[in-house]
């Protein structure tokens, strides 16, 4: 809080300190125009930052800041579904899969307007559900299902990578792998595929390659369960 106060205290300084360089030089208008659009950038920053919510679990990979987000869309009978679903999807990378079952089988993805967003989201909370579960047939329907239409091309090779490992198909894993996790961009999907990777070098006796994969999960630091995961393969490794 002090800390808040103190960030409060040198804006005002540093805005008082403006205002008097432009007052000094009579061009005080122009200092009234940047004031708004510094305003309007601000609450613009806002607006977007409390719709992505998402952000705190993709990018952050801190899904226990993104519950905390998700918290005032409980009150928001508009959007039960989305909420549910995200909750679903922070216990997904919480390593809380019955939590995350309980969530997204209360979802009713019909409901949901912004499909776009979430499908990919939804897809992969089933998918990797079904994983934990060791539910092949699943996996497999969830595939049938995403090749019968069009544009699924990252959601397909995901589930994918998810059923050659259940099967595994070690080799395939990191074929798959390897040509895969340079297309991704989100940070959080980014540390699940890699640990996957280490998990399958060491399934393939390639323990140089796994420790070093591994080795750089971990030293990203993320809290998500990827990074416990990957932490403890390694130091069994180095044993």
């Amino acid at each position: 809080m002090k800390l808040n106060y103190f960030s409060l205290f040198i804006q005002l300084l540093i805005g008082f300190g403006l205002y008097s360089l432009f007052d000094y030089y009579n061009i005080t208008r122009f200092f009234t125009i940047a004031l708004l659009v510094v305003v309007v950038i601000i609450v613009v920053f806002n607006v977007l930052k409390a719709k992505n919510r998402e952000m705190y679990l993709e990018v952050l990979c801190n899904p226990t800041v993104y519950l905390e987000k998700l918290e005032p869309l409980q009150y928001r009978s508009n959007v039960v579904n989305e909420y549910q679903l995200s909750l679903a999807y922070a216990y997904i990378y919480k390593g809380e899969y019955d939590l995350a079952q309980t969530h997204v089988e209360q979802v009713v993805f019909e409901d949901i307007k912004d499909k776009d967003k979430y499908f990919p989201i939804y897809i992969r909370v089933q998918a990797k559900i079904a994983y934990e579960q060791q539910n092949e047939q699943v996996i497999q329907d969830i595939i049938l299902k995403l090749e019968q239409e069009e544009s699924h091309e990252m959601l397909i090779t995901y589930c994918k990578i998810l059923l050659v490992l259940l099967q595994e198909q070690y080799e395939e894993t990191i074929k798959l792998l390897v040509e895969f996790i340079p297309t991704q961009v989100k940070r959080v999907l980014l540390i699940e595929l890699e640990y996957y990777l280490g998990f399958a070098y060491t399934m393939t006796n390639q323990l140089d390659d796994a420790k070093a994969v591994l080795a750089f999960v971990v030293k990203k630091g993320f809290h998500v369960v990827y990074t416990d995961l990957a932490y403890e393969m390694h130091r069994k490794l180095e044993e």
